[in-house]
C-alpha cells in the first residue's frame, strides 16, 4: 500500500465555483477527493465512527467523507512544498533529541521551559534558539490547514 493514499470524488458530487451562473472548472476542484496516510496498516487522516455519530445525531442530512476531505492536487502542492527540506539530513546533534517520539516530546517540553528564564541576555539567545528550532521543524511539516482535530505530520530524513 502507498504512503499517500487518494480517493477522487465522482464528477457528480463536485462542488464547482461559480461565476455569473457558470461553473468554473478548475483544476482544484477537479481533484476533489479524500486522502489518507498509511503506515505500517494503520490509516491517518480517518474520519472516526464516533464522530459521524455525533454529526449525524446534530444533522441527520450530514454525510462525512471517510478520510481527510481535500483538494488532492491541493494537498501534492502541500507536500512538495516542503519536500525538499524534508529531503535534507537531520543535522547528527539535532538526531539524538528527536530519534523517538518519546525523546522528541520531552525535547519539544524543554522548547517551552525557555520563556521561563529570568536574565534578559540569556533569554534572548534561548529565544533565538527556539524560534530556529521550531522553523526548522515547520519547515518539515504537513498541516492538515483549515481542519479541526486531524494531526500534523511531520517529515524528515
Amino acid at each position: 500500500m502507498s504512503l499517500f493514499n487518494f480517493i477522487l470524488k465522482p464528477l457528480e458530487d463536485i462542488v464547482f465555483v461559480e461565476t455569473k451562473n457558470k461553473p468554473i472548472f478548475d483544476w482544484f476542484a477537479l481533484s476533489d477527493g479524500e486522502y489518507y496516510i498509511e503506515i505500517d496498516g494503520q490509516k491517518i487522516y480517518t474520519v472516526s465512527d464516533e464522530y459521524k455519530a455525533m454529526v449525524k445525531n446534530e444533522d441527520p442530512e450530514r454525510k462525512l467523507p471517510d478520510y481527510m476531505d481535500y483538494q488532492i492536487s491541493r494537498m501534492h502542492e502541500d507536500f512538495l512544498g516542503i519536500l525538499s527540506t524534508v529531503l535534507q539530513e537531520v543535522p547528527e546533534e539535532f538526531h539524538s533529541y528527536i530519534k523517538t517520539v518519546g525523546e522528541e516530546k520531552k525535547w519539544l517540553e524543554n522548547i517551552e521551559k525557555i520563556y521561563d528564564v529570568d536574565e534578559e541576555d540569556e533569554e534572548h539567545v534561548l529565544f533565538d534558539l527556539e524560534r530556529d528550532a521550531s522553523m526548522w521543524i515547520h519547515k518539515r511539516t504537513l498541516f492538515p490547514n483549515n481542519f479541526v482535530d486531524f494531526p500534523i505530520q511531520v517529515f524528515f530524513k
